[in-house]
This record gives structure tokens, C-alpha cells and sequence, in this order.
């Protein structure tokens, strides 16, 4: 029996309380093509309806109405459940551009021989009437679109996806839409989110994607009316209709049998050589950026060999020692290189890690496991089946061939193109994920016990490897010893210092301090005193670096659980800080350009251009250098030895010995010495005067001249210039300096 296409198409404006459900709707039941493109890896999913011209659609109007001008009407009462009796009429009329608008919901209903299923539910974006109606659809998930996401910023450990979408950030509140109960119960860990532009609620959930954190919607299958919900992560449900793989053998994957159901096949099977093999894990750090390792069997791998490695690492992500301080990440082990190998030989198989945060070693960790189980024999290519199934992506099939069974298995389906028309109902299926059935039940008592011996005995052999001898000294850790490995580390307070030689307990406790532990819920209610803390990590407190914390400041101690030595290792207030050196100490700081945190080619800390401004104070064992430079080329410095001190400023310099004091600028120089200065040169040997002297001599000279007498016709008389001399001896005390004196 020939099967016989059937559609229908649903257009009208949404119920703003149920937007599932359409009012004032038209039907079209004839089309030229549709085609319905949806994969898990996106959230928007779309549709296209292409109408020929003359395309007729069909409408139903409830109450009195005039049906002049409709091409046909059809009148029908209904009983309602409250006994009212209702008129319907029903219209047909021609599809044009007036027919329906940008924002209306649509529906698309498809199947064979008057069986229909539900195949999408979106809002109408776009048409264009050129030739053909074309009409443009987008998913229900259109809607979050146009929802603002509000602004936020969460910590710098991350958070989960249930309570960035309902939870404590709620994205989704007033949106109708809800997480799917399979996302909800996994509550997936998520890296640091930070919301401070002008993002929709979709914009978010599409940028995830690009960390392969997935969203998309479902559907209950059982249920076409209800909204669909936001599935992350996990890429199938709990529903009958869209099984959940392997644990749910009742229901099981959809079978697709070649003989019956594939219309078209381009998969091929790939069988690779697992020496050729490579796999490339990427993970995300602490910094929000990616960073890979890539993982394939060592070629000279020996097993009988000790210490022969059966994996390589390769071709990592180089982290820098700007990332390192930021994140604490370091280069993969032993792939310290930024030489690449040459993998255009291997098959290179993807692999993402789905914790964030985690360190290159543990990346590598990963994907050598997912290595391990990567099933060598995959399939390329795409399977076009017909419209049996109606397919959405995120389930399960389960190919059948007889003729080539090399390609049976179970596989995930990533991404589903329905197209729909005069070529008929056909649906191509990207399945590149090729799931492992597991036969048996593994969660029985018996697997369960003996899977735990198991782990029991992997555990203490990782143990011995991890810890080598340290496994003799936790053995030595008396019971109640809490930590980790062989260390424990307590915060309290320093109860006493003993530093007073005629105290009791200073032969035994002398150099050392009394640490008091802060109680937990679970300790004595008596204090416990820990006796001879060491100040430093060294087993005694002699020489070298030594900080002598304040009487009761805070401070955080380590102790050996097996040698019972404990030293302090942070404190909040201290009393003496000594740092003795063997040969040099040097104190400073060097400014430098900012660093860029944002860019990755930027330099690191220890290769920013220095900016000129720097200070520092070198201790040798003969010598102190303090310098102090600035970003215009001068400096000034301060050297000091046993005998000597010399202070330079630029052009200037001050320098003292044990029976000297020389300062000179330029040539300029001021020498103090025992019973002698000199000035103008260190060398000069012109005498200076004493000025009062020297200005009492000239008085006395002019007093004396001003007494000399002059014979005259008119008798012996003083000089006619006898008034200057008055005056040459005021300018004579005037000469002496207001700031300039010697003795």
C-alpha cells in the first residue's frame, strides 16, 4: 500500500498565559517543502515553509458571523461541557502576505496516512513573497531572545547550572520555561559567569555551548502541550518516547533497520590503528581560558621494561608563568616544548573535558582514560532515513544491518534535518557518537562487592606509588592525627615566647614558642598547648631567616604527624624579623609597565619593561649600596663601608671618613679635617682671614690717620678730608658677612 504524505501547519497568535497554545488560528495543509534543522550544540533551533502560490488556508470562527464573500463555509454546532450549545464556521481563503505577521506562533504537525506528529513549535520570524511564500521560523526558544538577562557575577569557584537558571540568579523567572528534570538532578558545575552588558537570557545559553555545555530544548513526548524544557548538558531523558540508554532496556534506542527505514546512507566505517591514533583533550582553567594536551602511544613502549611509558604527551599548552601565577596550572609533564609534532598521519579524536578548573596533569589523566575506552572503530558520514521515527536530536538509535554489520551499534544523534515536500518525508541523521552497550547489570550486590575489592586494592597500590616511604611515617602517626599525607596543620595563638634564660623551661625550650590551638566542636573543652614550636621550617632556630611572633598574635603552624616537629609558617604580628645571608641580601623595587591580563601575548611579569623608578638597598658582608633612580636618568646613592660613607646626588657628593669630611659639587669642594677647612679645593692652601680682626686692624689704622696734624698759616689743624674717614669706617663694619663665619 502506497503511503500518503500528511501536514499541517498551525498559525496564529499565542496565549500569553500558555504560549503552547495558539488562538485565532488558520491551517494549511498543503505545502511545497518544509525543512526543520535542529542539533543539541544549539538552542535556536529553525524552520522554513516554502508555499506555492494559491496555497489555501482554513479558519474557524466561533459565533454568528456573515459569510458573504468566503470561497466556502461549513457550519457546525458544538455541546459544551456546560450545555451551551455554540456555532462554529469554518473559512477558506487564498495564503498571501496579510495572512499572517513577524511573532506569530506556528506549528508543524507531520506523518503518513492521517497519523501526525508533533515536529515543531516556534514563532514566525520572517517570510518573503518573491516568487514562492517563504515563510522563517525560530523554536519556542525565540522567546528568550528578547528577555534582558539580569546582571551578575558569580564566584570565582563558579556555580551550577540549576542556580544560574532558577536558582540563586533565576535567568529564566518570567520566561515560562523550566530545566528539564535530568539537568536538575546532575546540577552541572559551570566556571566563573560574569554579566555586566546588555545579554538576553539566549545569548548566555549559546555562549555556553562554546564550553560544551549544551542547552536545548525538550519536549514531552506524552504531553504536546506542555512548554518545552531547557535541557544542558545531558543529551537525552527519561521519556518512553526518547529513551535513556542503557539502564531503560524496556524501551530501548529506536531500531533503524537498513533493509527498512534508510532511504540514503553515506556512513562509513573506520577502523584505526591505535599506534596512529591521538587524542586531544581541552579543558578550561581557572581563567576562564582553554588550554590542551594530546595524548598517543609511545612508540618505543616496553612493558617489560621498568619505568616504560605506555602513552605520550604532546602538543600541549604551554602556560606561562603569568597564567601559573594566576591559576596555579603548569605545562603538562614532560611536555615542557614549544616544538609541535608533526600528527598529519594520526586521526586526531576530540576530546573536552567537563571540569573546569582542573590542572594540566589531571587533563592529561583524563584523556589518556578517554583514550583507553575510545572505541577504534567509528563511523563517518550522515544516514537519511524516512519519516517513520520523526526524530528530534539528543536520542538514541540503534542501526541494524545485516549486509554490514560492522556499522550495528547503538549511536547518539547530534544533529536532525527533516525535509518535507514533493520529494517526500525524509529525515538525515548526524550520528557521530557511537554508544557502548553494556550487557550485564553492574549494579548488582555480588559486582558491587567484588568492584569495591577491587578499588580497595587499586587504591592502596596508588597509594604506595604516590607516597613511596611517606607510607612508613603515616603509619608512625599516632591515632587522631587529622590531614593530609604526613603533615597537619593547626591555626592558633602564641601562648608563651621563651626568650627569658632564667625561666624553668628555657633549657629546653629556649629560641622556640608555645603555640595555644583554637578548639574545634569536637575538642576538649581544656586548652591544648603545643610546647617548642619552631619559627622556621628548619629543625633548629639558629642563624638564617627567624620571625619572632608577638604574644598571643594569630599564627598557623604545620606539624609532622611521625617526628612531631612543628614550625609556624604564617603569623599576624610580630616582634623580631632576621634574615641573615652568607654572602648577599638585596632589598628593592623596580616599577615596571602594567601587565594586560586580558591578553595572552603580553609579557609576563619578569619581562615587562622596567620604567626607570626603582630603589634598592644590597647587604654584602663588608658593604651597604642604597640607590634610588627615577624615570629622568638621576639618581642617588648611599655607600657604606666600615670607613667610609659616601652620599652622591648627580653632580654632587658628601664623603665621610674617620678624620675627613668632603663635599663637593662639580669642582667645588668643602673639605673639613681636624684643625682645618678648606674651601673652593680640597687642596687649597691660601689662608683665609678673620674678618672681625681684620675690620678692628683698619679701624684702628684710620683712627690713627685721622689724628695726624697739618701745619697751617693759621696754626696746626686736621686734614680737609677728615669727614671721609668717618665714613670709610662705618662702611668697614658693613663689609663683615651676615652668614659666613669662622673662628
Amino acid at each position: 500500500m502506497m503511503d500518503v504524505l500528511c501536514c499541517k501547519i498551525t498559525i496564529g497568535d499565542a496565549n500569553p498565559s500558555n504560549p503552547m497554545e495558539i488562538k485565532d488560528a488558520i491551517e494549511i495543509t498543503e505545502v511545497q517543502s518544509i525543512e526543520i534543522n535542529e542539533t543539541y550544540k544549539k538552542l535556536i533551533g529553525t524552520a522554513k515553509i516554502t508555499l506555492p502560490k494559491g496555497s489555501v488556508c482554513r479558519s474557524t470562527i466561533i459565533g454568528t458571523v456573515t459569510t458573504e464573500g468566503k470561497d466556502a463555509s461549513i457550519f457546525t454546532t458544538e455541546i459544551m461541557e456546560d450545555g451551551v450549545i455554540i456555532e462554529k464556521q469554518t473559512t477558506q481563503r487564498l495564503v498571501d502576505t496579510t495572512t499572517f505577521k513577524v511573532g506569530q506562533r506556528v506549528n508543524i504537525k507531520l506523518g503518513y496516512n492521517g497519523i501526525l506528529k508533533n515536529m515543531f513549535d516556534g514563532y514566525i520570524t520572517g517570510y518573503n513573497s518573491e516568487s514562492n511564500l517563504e515563510i522563517e521560523c525560530e523554536n519556542m526558544a525565540y522567546k528568550l531572545k528578547l528577555k534582558k538577562a539580569p546582571h551578575f557575577e558569580t564566584p570565582a569557584s563558579g556555580t551550577t547550572v540549576n542556580d544560574v537558571l532558577e536558582g540563586e540568579y533565576n535567568i529564566l523567572k518570567d520566561t515560562v520555561f523550566k530545566i528539564h528534570s535530568d539537568t536538575k538532578k546532575f546540577d552541572i558545575h559551570i566556571g566563573k559567569i560574569k554579566v555586566t552588558d546588555n545579554f538576553t537570557v539566549a545569548d548566555i545559553l549559546s555562549e555556553w555551548s562554546k564550553y560544551k555545555v549544551y542547552c536545548f530544548l525538550k519536549y514531552d513526548a506524552n504531553n504536546e502541550s506542555a512548554m518545552p524544557s531547557i535541557a544542558v548538558g545531558r543529551p537525552y531523558s527519561s521519556s518512553k518516547a526518547q529513551p535513556v540508554f542503557p539502564e531503560d532496556e524496556s524501551t530501548g534506542p529506536f531500531k533503524i533497520y537498513f533493509n527498512e527505514h534508510v532511504a540514503q546512507s553515506s556512513l562509513k566505517v573506520v577502523k584505526t590503528d591505535p599506534k596512529f591514533l591521538a587524542v586531544t583533550g581541552k579543558a578550561m582553567g581557572t581563567d576562564e581560558k582553554f588550554f590542551e594536551v594530546t595524548i598517543r602511544l609511545n612508540p618505543e613502549y616496553d612493558p617489560a621494561t621498568p619505568g616504560s611509558k605506555q602513552y605520550q604527551t604532546v602538543n600541549a599548552t604551554q602556560i606561562s608563568k603569568k597564567s601559573h601565577k594566576v591559576t596555579g596550572n603548569t605545562t603538562a609533564s614532560g611536555a615542557e616544548t614549544k616544538n609541535k609534532v608533526d600528527l598529519s598521519t594520526y586521526t586526531v579524536v576530540p576530546y573536552m573535558s567537563p571540569h573546569i578548573g582542573i590542572s594540566s596533569d589531571e587533563l592529561v589523566e583524563e584523556t589518556t582514560e578517554y583514550f583507553r575506552n575510545y572505541n577504534l572503530n567509528g563511523i563517518t558520514g550522515s544516514l537519511t532515513i524516512f519519516g517513520d521515527f520523526g526524530l528530534p536530536p539528543a536520542v538514541q538509535v540503534e542501526l541494524i544491518d545485516h549486509r554490514n554489520p560492522s556499522k550495528n551499534g547503538v549511536y547518539l544523534v547530534e544533529e536532525v534535518t527533516t525535509n518535507f515536500g514533493v520529494g517526500g518525508y525524509r529525515q538525515q541523521l548526524s550520528i557521530p557518537y557511537k554508544i557502548k552497550k553494556k550487557k550485564k547489570n553492574l549494579f548488582s550486590n555480588k559486582t558491587m562487592s567484588a568492584d569495591k575489592s577491587n578499588q580497595i586494592v587499586i587504591r592502596e597500590a596508588i597509594r604506595k606509588i604516590a607516597l613511596g616511604r611517606s607510607m612508613e611515617r603515616v603509619n608512625m602517626a599516632p591515632g587522631g592525627m587529622s590531614g593530609v599525607g604526613t603533615a597537619r596543620m593547626i591555626h592558633g595563638y602564641v601562648a608563651k615566647v621563651h626568650d627569658d634564660p632564667a625561666d624553668s623551661e628555657f633549657k629546653e625550650y629556649g629560641g622556640t614558642v608555645d603555640v595555644g590551638e583554637y578548639p574545634d566542636e569536637t575538642a576538649s573543652t581544656e586548652p591544648i598547648i603545643h610546647k617548642g614550636v619552631l619559627l622556621s621550617a628548619a629543625t633548629n632556630n639558629e642563624g638564617g631567616f627567624l620571625i619572632v611572633p608577638t604574644l598571643f598574635s594569630d599564627v598557623t603552624i604545620f606539624m609532622d604527624a611521625a617526628t612531631k616537629y612543628a614550625y609556624i609558617v604564617n603569623f599576624s604580628h610580630v616582634n623580631i624579623i632576621n634574615d641573615t645571608a652568607h654572602t648577599e641580601t638585596t632589598i628593592g623595587v623596580t616599577e615596571t609597565e602594567e601587565l594586560d591580563p586580558d591578553s595572552d601575548s603580553s609579557p609576563d611579569y619578569d619581562e615587562l619593561e622596567p620604567t626607570g623608578n626603582e630603589t634598592s638597598t644590597k647587604y654584602t658582608a663588608t658593604s651597604v649600596t642604597t640607590s634610588v633612580k627615577n624615570d629622568k636618568d638621576k639618581e642617588a646613592t648611599v655607600v657604606m663601608d666600615a670607613e667610609t660613607i659616601t652620599q652622591t646626588v648627580d653632580k654632587s657628593e658628601v664623603k665621610q671618613t674617620a678624620d675627613k669630611v668632603v663635599q663637593k659639587v662639580n669642582s667645588t669642594t668643602i673639605a673639613l679635617a681636624d684643625n682645618k677647612v678648606t674651601l673652593g679645593d680640597e687642596n687649597a692652601t691660601e689662608p683665609l682671614v678673620l674678618g672681625n680682626e681684620l675690620a678692628q686692624l683698619m679701624l684702628d689704622f684710620m683712627t690713627e690717620c685721622s689724628k695726624i696734624m697739618t701745619p697751617t698759616l693759621m696754626g696746626t689743624m686736621t686734614p680737609v678730608n677728615f669727614p671721609n674717614f668717618i665714613s670709610l669706617s662705618s662702611k668697614i663694619q658693613k663689609f663683615l658677612s651676615k652668614t659666613s663665619y669662622t673662628k
